[in-house]
């Protein structure tokens, strides 16, 4: 269940941000939508789904996990695909 409280902290990952630019029917403005890529040992699983968040603990940004492919690897060293988006 997401909620405040802090269901796992310390777990090592990569995280690379990409940004998109969307532009509204009302304004020729665009609008950045931040998203990333992270990347996390298998290890942890079973700590990670589909609508949570997970706040990088260097930069304090919280980001909502999209989705979530964890590798179909026998020798289960791939790490997982999780795909974010900002959430501030």
């Amino acid at each position: 269940m997401d909620s405040d409280n802090v269901s796992a902290s310390g777990i090592p990952a990569s995280i690379t941000e990409t940004g998109t630019s969307a532009y509204s029917e009302n304004t020729t403005r665009p609008r950045v939508i931040r998203n990333a890529i992270c990347r996390v040992s298998t290890a942890y699983a079973g700590q990670i789904g589909n609508n949570n968040r997970i706040t990088d603990e260097n930069t304090q940004q919280t980001w909502i996990i999209l989705s979530v492919t964890r590798p179909n690897n026998a020798i289960g060293h791939v790490p997982m695909h999780i795909e974010m988006q900002r959430a501030d």
